[in-house]
């Protein structure tokens, strides 16, 4: 009886072909998985279309590049005043828009007209631009007195078209009357050689005008001369000029207070004087106070106060010989207060950085 061996299982080994396969097997479930990815992103993409984009804005420091107004006094400004508010981001980034950009170029504009800041940040777009279509600036009215140079003004002018020349003569007794009866801007005088006689006849012309309106042209002067009409604040031009440089000198002339007035009240210096946020008492307590580290910026700080404080209350009460020498004293008292506004704000930052408690009494 025959006996029948069992067959042995055959093997099958794995060829190239066979690899391959178990290969393509592996790409198809990394593409799986990378499917499974690209959903899940999808669905994170979902759920972010859901929440708000932050609006386009522009920052700060492109604002003043468009607008001209620096970053201080914008931050001033929207600290102080509370129709001055601007949106920020996530992270507390100032984000100002196209609108704020053109709303801001049309104050500035209205400033430098003698406007105050505070009465312009409340206004809507509209009434800023009816405001500025009806705010011309004035053309400086100006007087001219010498040998040559009335010809030479007549002759070119085209140039001198941005003024209003209301006399121009070479008689003396014509100026006078004249400045006795109309009013001027500015004062014009030609002289081919000063001397010191002549002083005194510059000192009797600039009383018609405002300091820094008074414009000598020559050709000869002494040195001492000339320092003594620089301490008249005339401006002097030394001949021969052309009518261009002329116009320059009138027209920064005229509108040099001008500017400084709007420059000084575009960081709310000459506009509301802010009240003391100190009292006297609480003052001379921080100029004697120890602080736990090696700083003295609390006492420094309140005596630079104290002396601002006592200057402030000075120039408030200074006498003015005319509206010109007033006008200056009020400059100078906005101007102090303004800086002892900002000089409590840092004292504020320090006591509180300090932990330093004041007695409200």
């Amino acid at each position: 009886m025959k006996k029948v061996r069992p067959k042995k299982a055959e093997s099958k080994k794995i060829g190239p072909k066979s690899a391959g396969n178990q290969g393509n097997q592996g790409n198809q479930g990394n593409q799986g998985n990378q499917g499974n990815q690209g959903n899940q992103g999808n669905q994170g993409n979902q759920g972010n279309q859901g929440k708000p984009a932050e609006a386009p804005g522009y920052s700060i420091g492109a604002v003043t590049r468009y607008t001209g107004l620096s970053a201080h006094t914008l931050r001033v400004w929207e600290r102080r005043y509370a129709d001055f508010s601007i949106s920020r981001t996530t992270n507390g980034r100032r984000l100002y828009t196209e609108e704020d950009i053109a709303r801001l170029k049309l104050i500035k504009k209205l400033l430098a007209t003698g406007h105050k800041v505070s009465e312009l940040l409340p206004l809507a777009m509209a009434q800023l631009e009816e405001m500025c279509s009806l705010s011309v600036k004035s053309v400086p009215r100006v007087a001219v007195w010498g040998d040559w140079l009335p010809g030479v003004m007549e002759r070119d002018g085209q140039v001198l078209s941005a003024l209003e020349i209301v006399i121009s003569t070479d008689s003396i007794a014509t100026l006078n009357s004249g400045l006795d009866a109309v009013r001027v801007d500015s004062l014009i005088l030609e002289m081919d050689t000063i001397e010191r006689k002549n002083l005194r006849f510059f000192r009797n012309m600039q009383n018609h005008v405002a300091p820094g309106r008074l414009v000598v042209v020559y050709h000869y002067a002494r040195r001492e001369i000339i320092t003594e009409l620089r301490a008249m604040r005339a401006q002097l031009l030394r001949a021969p000029i052309d009518t261009g440089q002329l116009l320059q000198c009138v027209t920064a002339g005229a509108g040099a207070r001008e500017k400084r007035r709007a420059e000084i009240d575009g960081i709310t210096l000459a506009g509301e004087v802010s009240p003391p946020r100190f009292k006297r008492k609480q003052l001379s307590y921080l100029s004697k106070i120890s602080t736990g580290i090696d700083c003295e910026c609390p006492q420094h700080l309140a005596s630079l106060i104290l002396s601002l404080s006592a200057f402030e209350r000075y120039s408030q009460q200074c006498e003015s010989r005319d509206s010109d020498d007033a006008a200056l004293h009020g400059d100078i008292y906005r101007t102090t207060a303004g800086v002892r506004a900002l000089m409590e704000d840092m004292l504020g930052r320090v006591i509180d950085a300090e932990g330093i408690e004041l007695d409200e009494g």
